[in-house]
């Protein structure tokens, strides 16, 4: 009812305040784009089973990616994609819950997408704008638990020379922004898909 929908905008709320104050360093620096970031972190956010990534876009607002690891975690659905539109000012909320982990719990697999999804969606991190896919890349389009990790590493690559070869690349997100801080570097990126190279 109404009080299950005020708890969950709480929790909503609350995880996006605190993204933003520990981000803010980094996004007020510009490493980091104000709506490129995980939002939701399932049972630490007290939203059990929920994953929301947040995304940049060419639309009125940023674009969030869903989802539900848990048959339980589908409730919360229709409260964060009215959160999305009215509280966020979100352009779309996409919900992959096309995960094997699901058929667990004998809960069907689906994508469905809630407002516009913008012509262009993407991460920014280290400089480098990443475009994803919110209804067809891996997971939620990107992996942003690695970004202290790919900034360290662009770090160090920043003094190094040669080739810098990227398996398992994906959309780019550890070479390219190794080639932002040394553009004396030339990048070779491998992986099984064409669509993400």
């Amino acid at each position: 009812g109404d009080h299950f929908r005020r708890e969950v905008k709480t929790r909503l709320n609350r995880a996006l305040a605190l993204r933003r104050v520990l981000l803010s360093p980094k996004i007020n620096a510009g490493e980091v784009g104000p709506n490129s970031f995980r939002l939701v972190f399932g049972e630490s956010d007290f939203l059990p089973g929920l994953i929301v990534d947040l995304f940049e876009s060419s639309g009125r607002g940023p674009v969030a990616v869903a989802q539900c690891h848990a048959a339980g975690a589908d409730m919360f659905l229709p409260v964060l994609a009215e959160w999305v539109e009215k509280d966020l000012g979100g352009s779309a909320l996409v919900v992959r819950n096309d995960l094997d982990v699901r058929s667990r719990e004998k809960v069907e697999q689906f994508t469905e997408t809630f407002g516009v999804l913008p012509a262009r969606t993407y991460a920014s991190e280290g400089g480098v704008e990443f475009e994803i896919s919110a209804l067809k890349g891996l997971k939620t389009g990107y992996f942003y638990d690695l970004r202290e990790h790919r900034g360290r590493f662009a770090e160090v690559m920043s003094q190094q020379k040669g080739i810098l070869l990227d398996c398992f690349s994906y959309i780019g997100s550890w070479g390219l922004q190794a080639l932002k801080k040394n553009a004396k570097l030339e990048l070779l990126a491998v992986d099984i898909s064409k669509s993400a190279l």
